[in-house]
C-alpha cells in the first residue's frame, strides 16, 4: 500500500525456481499478469495470470521462452501483450482465455515493450547495429595520435575479446552464426574459427595461463 508503504507477497512461485517477473495489473484492477520461470536457471518462462487479491494462478502459454519481458494488457482486458527474444525480439499477444500466442501485426521485427492506452499503442523499436571489436595502438612517445582500428567485424555483434597469453590469438563471442558462440582468430583478425555451437547464448571466453584451454559461460 502506498499510503503505509506496507508490502506483502502477491504470488507464490516454487522455491526451486527463479520466481516471478514483470507484473502488470489488468485495466479493471482485478488480475495481475506476470512471467513465471519453471526452473532455477534463466529462461523457461511463460505468461501466468492470477487474481490481484490472491488466488490460484493460471498458466496462459507453454512456450518456455528463454527471454521474456514487457507485459501489457489491452484496453479491453481480454488480451496480454509480451515480448520474447532480445536481438530478434517479437511482440506477441495471448488471449486471457488461453490459446496459441499470435504476433502483434503492423509493428515489424525487433519490436518490444508495448504500452497500450485507449486505441493507441507505443512500443520500443530496436535497431540491430553491428557491434565490432576495435584495437587501440599502444601509446608511446614515438607513436601518438593514431586512431583506433576495427579489428574484428561482421554484420552481427562481436564482443568480449581476450588475447591468448602468448599474444598471437584472440578469443571472442559473436552472434554471426545466428546464436551467441565462442570464436577464435589470429591477432590480426584473420583465420576465424567457430569453437562452440550452442543454441543458447555462450561467451565471455577467457584463457588458461598455459593457453591450452578456454573457459566460457
Amino acid at each position: 500500500m502506498l499510503a503505509t508503504l506496507g508490502k506483502q507477497p502477491l504470488t507464490s512461485p516454487a522455491a526451486d525456481t527463479l520466481g516471478d517477473f514483470y507484473p502488470a495489473v489488468s485495466p479493471d484492477g482485478r488480475q495481475v499478469a506476470f512471467a513465471r520461470a519453471s526452473s532455477s536457471t534463466w529462461g523457461n518462462m511463460d505468461v501466468w495470470v492470477q487474481p490481484l487479491q490472491g488466488g490460484e494462478p493460471r498458466r496462459l502459454t507453454s512456450g518456455q521462452y528463454d527471454i521474456w519481458s514487457g507485459v501489457a494488457w489491452t484496453t479491453s482486458g481480454d488480451e496480454i501483450l509480451f515480448t520474447v527474444g532480445w536481438a530478434r525480439s517479437s511482440l506477441l499477444r495471448v488471449r486471457l482465455s488461453g490459446g496459441e500466442p499470435q504476433p502483434v501485426l503492423g509493428v515489424g521485427r525487433h519490436a518490444a515493450h508495448a504500452s497500450v492506452r485507449g486505441t493507441r499503442m507505443v512500443h520500443e523499436q530496436r535497431t540491430r547495429l553491428p557491434m565490432d571489436i576495435w584495437r587501440v595502438p599502444r601509446r608511446t612517445r614515438a607513436v601518438t595520435g593514431q586512431p583506433p582500428e576495427k579489428l574484428i567485424g561482421s554484420s552481427e555483434r562481436d564482443n568480449n575479446p581476450a588475447y591468448s597469453p602468448d599474444g598471437p590469438r584472440i578469443a571472442f563471442d559473436s552472434l554471426r552464426s545466428g546464436a551467441w558462440n565462442v570464436w577464435l582468430c589470429d591477432a590480426d583478425g584473420s583465420n576465424l574459427v567457430q569453437l562452440t555451437d550452442f543454441d543458447s547464448p555462450s561467451g565471455t571466453p577467457r584463457w588458461s595461463p598455459d593457453g591450452r584451454r578456454i573457459v566460457f559461460d
